[in-house]
């Protein structure tokens, strides 16, 4: 016998083989009981939607039943019908004599008379629950553009209208958590939208996106719009590979090619906007400002361009291009007109030198681009 306990090397193997196989089995069940969970959610949620529709189909007709129950004892009742009837009519009703009428003339007129009073509204209650980290916000929002992309693939390939993304995270958390705890994590992902909105670009423009956010958030005006979220996504999954989005979104600084953006806007001849678009001034002023906030990553000759300030002007862009902004002479008008001015002026303010006369780049957010990796 070895000094292991083994009394030869073969067994000694064999039984390595053995328990290794039994590891193997046990992963392999586990996932496949995660996917039956993941799948019995699923179906348990159809169910749910399903005997809800069922459910409401049947209270609409009994209503409609018992209204028309209701319009012919009332007719019976006008023509001097049967006793039974009537007295049927006014028991549901609450009549005290039994007579089959359902309002004599004084208690309609009082009816009538009555004012309304107003409901009182419900004050909202405030919330209570956790604000969730920036971090954990991105990572969430960079998980559902990966899997909205990916959605809206089969869905034009089925020939099926997408969902907006309003309607895909709603799918999204039921996915995540359950239908039991969606309402709950869903209430507090939007909390923490809202509290970091203002501080973080990425999350402002899915605010924008997913309807939460005002329509002036941007100095235009940028209303909720279902193509918007389109535009951003067609965009994100030409410069990133869609099974790296989430990824690539989490690099710090997260930098594009210049010409992989310019290729996604349609300089290659197919992309979100079209010839006439690209040859107009406000193009040439969006590609002048990835030229200005350029930078360059170290060993390579390719000019690179920071993501959040590439995306937020394409969308700007996309907004002034396909939505009516407010009439030419008016204060909004105005902003709509002069927002990449104002960008470039905000760029050159931010500009310095560093001492010893190195010039010291941005990348449009604040940030130091030194271009290394």
């Amino acid at each position: 016998m070895n000094q292991d306990g083994w009394s030869d090397l073969d067994s000694k193997e064999a039984h390595e083989r053995e328990l290794q196989t039994l590891t193997d089995q046990r992963d392999e069940a586990l996932f496949l009981l995660k996917k039956m969970i993941l799948d019995f959610k699923i179906q348990l949620n159809e169910l749910k939607n399903m005997f809800a529709l069922q459910l409401e189909s049947a209270l609409t007709q009994q209503q409609m039943d018992m209204t028309n129950l209701f319009q012919v004892c009332q007719k019976v009742g006008g023509r001097g019908g049967s006793t039974n009837a009537m007295i049927s009519v006014g028991t549901q009703v609450g009549s005290q004599d039994g007579s089959g009428a359902l309002m004599d003339g004084a208690a309609e007129k009082k009816k009538e008379t009555e004012t309304p009073v107003p409901k009182k509204k419900k004050k909202k209650k405030p919330y209570k629950g956790r604000t969730l980290t920036l971090t954990k916000v991105l990572d969430i929002i960079a998980g559902m553009y990966e899997k909205k992309i990916r959605a809206d693939i089969i869905d034009d390939a089925a020939n099926k209208d997408r969902d907006s993304l309003a309607e895909f995270a709603v799918d999204f958390f039921v996915q995540m958590y359950g239908s039991v705890m969606k309402k709950k994590k869903m209430d507090e992902f939007r909390h923490s939208i809202q509290q970091h909105r203002n501080s973080n670009i990425r999350v402002k423009w899915f605010s924008t996106m997913v309807g939460w956010n005002e329509d002036d958030a941007f100095g235009i005006y940028t209303p909720f719009h279902p193509g918007s979220a389109d535009a951003f996504l067609q965009v994100l999954s030409e410069l990133f590979p869609i099974d790296a989005i989430e990824e690539r979104l989490d690099d710090d600084p997260c930098l594009v090619k210049i010409t992989a953006a310019l290729k996604a806007l349609g300089t290659d001849g197919d992309g979100l906007f079209d010839v006439e678009y690209r040859r107009s001034a406000a193009f040439a002023a969006l590609v002048d400002i990835f030229q200005k906030n350029a930078c360059k990553k170290k060993g390579s000759s390719d000019k690179y361009v920071d993501f959040d300030l590439c995306i937020s002007n394409v969308m700007r862009s996309w907004y002034l291009w396909k939505v009516p902004q407010p009439e030419p002479g008016s204060e909004g008008e105005g902003k709509a007109m002069v927002w990449m001015a104002q960008a470039r002026e905000q760029q050159l303010k931010k500009e310095g030198k560093e001492e010893g006369g190195k010039e010291k780049e941005k990348d449009g957010t604040g940030r130091d681009a030194k271009g290394e990796d």
